[in-house]
């Protein structure tokens, strides 16, 4: 059985579940996942429905869903054998996800592209078209990476190198089994048996395609039951055991049957031409190749080829223009930045100067501001100074005034009382006189002092008070 059929079907069992992931990473609706998988199931009614889908997608300008559908699309045209439109639809998609920049979109258009050149037998350009989809994919997207490895695998495998193509299955496996994913699972454990049946390890290529046969019986794939049975069926059909061989190959074929895939009938009547050489029926023989033969004509015509050709040529110069138009863009950008970035050191520098000088006139403001606040202080400390003096003046002025206006009431009320006591009594009169006279002297001997003995200051107010006493 030809690993390209396969490699068709991992596509759609596997890289159609990333549709879920583009839909979670776009936005997509549900339907559009449902419609994508319906594609590979019934690619006639996906045909029928599409066209009014992407008519309402246009209209409400949902441009991820109408690139969406335009894969759906194409993989019904790619599973009916019509892989011109397929390709044409496909690569439409691819610009419209570019253009929104879609990159989960873009990598899930290269990963179909590759599709229709599987089917078309363009292993290299389909593997080419593979390690673009992984250049460009999310390393965050999980489900995307395990799908673009097991393709690879196949298509190494198809293109001759078998252990890099178990490599990359593996890899693919361990993510499959955490996931419990068994379609998967089987269609790389198919893809291992036919490499490890090209090695010509018959006993490991026997347990893997087992393998997948068992985990086929737990999915409802019709895809998936025709692959692995084709392929046990092929094994033992070069191990010489016709019986089994029939029998893996007759199921194979009634499910490549109910499916209606050309391209998995052809595959089932090209192991019929060898199984009735190998029994010596040759009538039989020449019937299935001729089955065989009108099956590859349809999928393989010289016009189809030509086509399909043209439109990858097209595909391709209208990359390299996308490319160099991003670069010339690229180049504008970085123009444009480095001018940005002139403009923006310019407006640093102003800003810088700015602040220089602006933190210079702060720093003169605050030295003069410091200068006149000292000076002021020094200038109020001067004036509380004369304050006090002033103060202390006044008071001084004050008593000399209070001391200047005592003396002369003093001495007429002393004489008064002095002349009443010589009428009344002489003795009084006399020692009044002397404390008097005494006062009277103090008074006029202190007059100039502004501080005096206590000793002073008592004798003056005990003569003081005598007068008061004989008064």
């Amino acid at each position: 059985m030809s690993f390209r059929t396969v490699f068709i079907f991992i596509f759609l069992t596997i890289g159609l579940q990333l549709s879920a992931q583009t839909a979670k990473a776009s936005i997509y609706q549900d339907s559009i996942r449902t419609m994508v998988k319906k594609a590979s199931e019934s690619p006639e009614l996906t045909l029928k429905n599409s066209d009014s889908l992407l008519a309402l997608a246009k209209t409400d300008k949902k441009y991820n869903t109408y690139a969406a559908l335009l894969l759906a699309k194409g993989t019904a045209y790619s599973f009916l054998g019509k892989n011109t439109e397929a390709l044409k639809h496909q690569m439409r998609a691819h610009f419209l996800f570019d253009s929104i920049n879609d990159i989960t979109g873009k990598a899930l258009s290269l990963m179909y592209i590759s599709f229709s050149h599987t089917h078309l037998k363009n292993d290299k350009k389909a593997k080419e078209y593979l390690l673009q989809t992984l250049s460009i994919a999310d390393k965050d997207n999980s489900e995307l990476l395990t799908s673009v490895y097991a393709n690879l695998g196949y298509a190494s495998i198809e293109l001759g190198d078998l252990y890099k193509g178990i490599e990359y299955l593996e890899k693919s496996l361990i993510h499959y089994k955490k996931t419990d994913n068994f379609t998967a699972i089987a269609l790389v454990h198919h893809g291992m048996g036919m490499a490890y049946k090209r090695l010509k390890k018959d006993t490991l290529a026997e347990k893997y395609l087992h393998s997948a046969f068992e985990y086929q019986k737990k999915t409802d794939s019709d895809y998936a039951l025709s692959i692995t049975a084709l392929g046990l069926g092929d094994l033992y059909l070069e191990q010489g055991n016709l019986e089994l061989s029939r029998k893996y190959l007759d199921i194979g074929g009634a499910a490549a049957e109910r499916i209606n895939l050309l391209y998995y009938l052809q595959d089932y009547n090209k192991s019929l031409v060898r199984w009735y050489k190998a029994k010596g029926d040759y009538k039989n023989a020449l019937k299935s190749y001729e089955k065989y033969t009108v099956l590859k004509d349809s999928l393989y015509s010289l016009e189809s080829i030509k086509s399909n050709n043209e439109i990858e040529e097209r595909f391709q110069n209208e990359l390299k223009s996308n490319e160099i138009q991003l670069l010339k863009t690229q180049k504008e950008l970085a123009t444009a930045e480095i001018e940005k970035n002139r403009f923006w050191a310019l407006i640093l520098i102003l800003v810088t100067v700015l602040c220089v000088v602006t933190m210079i006139v702060l720093y003169q403001n605050y030295k003069g501001n410091k200068k006149t606040n000292e000076l002021l202080r020094l200038e109020k400390l001067q004036l509380t100074e004369k304050n006090k003096l002033l103060e202390s003046e006044n008071v001084l002025v004050q008593f000399e005034t209070l001391r200047n206006q005592v003396s002369p009431h003093f001495l007429f009320n002393s004489l008064s009382a002095l002349t009443s006591l010589i009428k009344t009594d002489t003795d009084k009169a006399l020692q009044f006189t002397k404390e008097f006279s005494k006062i009277f002297r103090s008074t006029l001997e202190l007059k100039e002092k502004s501080l005096i003995l206590l000793k002073e200051e008592l004798e003056h107010v005990n003569s003081y008070l005598y007068l008061q006493k004989m008064r």
